[in-house]
């Protein structure tokens, strides 16, 4: 069986600095999609940001603290006004 493809989707992953996020960015990626990467340590996020963008497709890297309601407006904000709109939320 074939991997699924998300070629000209768009993946926003929160929690994406690390661990299942960090996997779910490279496999994400590998299957073609865009990515929005977010995360509120910010060293880790632009960190996985740069290893996971060392290939073809857009990688971004948006700061969000899920516990900071003001963090989630400005993160949504800065997400929303993409063209293309989000496909997939994780």
């Amino acid at each position: 069986m074939n991997a699924p493809s998300f070629h000209d989707q768009t993946v926003w992953i929160t929690g994406a600095s690390g661990g299942l996020g960090e996997a779910l960015a490279h496999a994400f990626h590998a299957a073609g999609a865009r990515l929005i990467l977010s995360a509120r340590r910010e060293a880790e996020l632009a960190r996985v940001a740069h290893d996971v963008a060392d290939g073809p497709g857009e990688v971004v890297a948006v700061p969000l603290d899920l516990a900071d309601p003001a963090s989630i407006k400005k993160a949504a904000e800065a997400v929303l006004v993409r063209p293309g709109g989000i496909d997939l939320l994780v």
